[in-house]
């Protein structure tokens, strides 16, 4: 570590504790929300000085965490600098959630929640650097048989697997709207179930025949899947897929900063544009100033701010086995064989926060979603829910900083770039349970297919 980014990274830990001290001192709305944003900032802005690429998993996670939780944090600054149309009026209006339920939270409440992630997100980004500097970068890439027909089989039974079902579903919004694909009954189990299986195929099959080297191999397949989900008003799988496949191409190295960040921005425009032309009833509306338009998209997407501070302060932990489920895959499943049957509410964290804020609603396809903070917090307490956060960050800088130095590494990178940008609006076990079982897929790839074993 030079002696630059000890000095940068020296500051940012001094920065963060002077944050949480004044916190207690100056209790008003743009101390907290422009510290706020000034901290993201930086800790972009240190990524890049640490050498971190543009589309690393750490920059990618970071910056969606700006905009999905940090959106009402930005909308309130807009009011301040820009004179946008004030959505905010008090601190507590950026932590109470809406949807679903309305709560009513005090000053020292939103502040304990404001604090915790100002820690969660400064130990994540400690231990991605600590990973950066443990270790060199490895720059190279491994030789690998280029026989990919079988794979290749694999990824086309799985896309028209998934375009017949997305097929399914657009025709049910058409008919009876968008949130009838919600409704808990058994049918939206089994067709859940084949959608993630077709899915894991899918990317991982992708993402194994990419791990040889840079490519576009069917790309524009995971485009048309995103612009279907799109249509469908599934905006975070519309983005995950357009980031994901985006990502292997190697033009996006050469990209600046600026230049992506502006791309990013207006695809968040463009996207909530184009919703009013989806089946899914848009969540809000643009007024005639484009600034006020901007500040209300920006407010809408901070809305899992609401869902943290309600999981947080409202459902406060949950039970064992779903804490183990967010980690090792298959565990409703055992539980369901050798036990009870398990409510639908109770078959992920997601599910039962959704439950306990609006049981009538949630039974008929409503949902509030979920956040890797405020599950984390659940399953661990406060304490060691940051230490998560740092070993989540080494792990991040560990796929990112090795994805060229094995066949393996590279896969794994692939898939993560495609489950990163939607963590801060989903759960623990959309990244840990994904990354096991297409590690799972890996291997089973590797050995039955290839039968060979010197595939690292």
């Amino acid at each position: 570590m030079n002696k630059y980014s000890l000095l940068f990274n020296a500051f940012l830990l001094g920065y963060t504790f002077i944050v949480l001290i004044l916190s207690e001192l100056f209790i008003n709305i743009y101390f907290v929300s422009f510290s706020f944003s000034i901290y993201f900032i930086l800790i972009l802005t240190f990524f890049r000085i640490n050498k971190f690429n543009v589309f690393s998993l750490n920059m990618l996670f970071i910056f969606f965490c700006f905009i999905f939780i940090g959106g009402r944090f930005i909308s309130c600054d807009m009011e301040f600098l820009f004179g946008a149309e004030q959505i905010v009026f008090s601190i507590p209006d950026l932590f109470n959630q809406e949807r679903m339920i309305s709560t009513n939270y005090s000053i020292e409440e939103s502040l304990f929640i404001y604090r915790y992630i100002i820690l969660w997100f400064g130990s994540f980004y400690f231990g991605s650097i600590l990973y950066k500097y443990k270790h060199d970068r490895i720059n190279y890439y491994p030789s690998l048989c280029k026989k990919c027909t079988v794979i290749k089989v694999i990824f086309f039974l799985s896309l028209l697997t998934i375009v017949l079902l997305k097929g399914l579903d657009l025709y049910k919004v058409y008919q009876t709207g968008y949130i009838s694909l919600y409704i808990r009954s058994e049918e939206v189990v089994w067709k859940g179930t084949l959608v993630f299986f077709s899915m894991t195929l899918l990317i991982a099959s992708f993402a194994f025949i990419n791990s040889n080297q840079y490519s576009k191999f069917n790309s524009k397949y995971i485009y048309l899947l995103g612009v279907i989900d799109l249509i469908i008003g599934k905006r975070g799988e519309f983005i995950s897929k357009i980031i994901g496949a985006f990502s292997v191409n190697n033009k996006v190295n050469k990209l600046n900063f600026m230049k992506i960040f502006i791309y990013i921005i207006f695809l968040f425009l463009f996207l909530n544009f184009i919703m009013f032309f989806s089946f899914r009833e848009n969540e809000f509306s643009f007024n005639i100033k484009i600034i006020d338009a901007i500040a209300q998209l920006l407010f809408s997407q901070g809305t899992t701010l609401g869902v943290i501070s309600y999981s947080i302060l409202d459902v406060e932990s949950v039970n064992v086995r779903l804490s183990i489920k967010s980690f090792i895959p298959g565990i409703n499943f055992f539980y369901t064989t050798f036990f009870n049957e398990i409510p639908f509410y109770e078959r992920s964290i997601g599910q039962l926060i959704s439950f306990r804020a609006n049981e009538g609603l949630y039974m008929n396809g409503g949902g509030l979603g979920s956040s890797i903070l405020s599950e984390s917090y659940l399953i661990f307490g406060y304490l060691l829910s940051l230490i998560f956060a740092f070993i989540f960050g080494f792990l991040l800088s560990h796929i990112e900083f090795k994805k060229n130095s094995t066949h393996f590494f590279k896969y794994l990178w692939i898939v993560a770039i495609f489950l990163v940008p939607m963590l801060p609006r989903s759960g623990v076990s959309n990244f840990s349970v994904s990354v096991t079982v297409f590690i799972i897929t890996y291997q089973i790839l590797k050995f039955t297919i290839y039968k060979r074993k010197d595939i690292k």
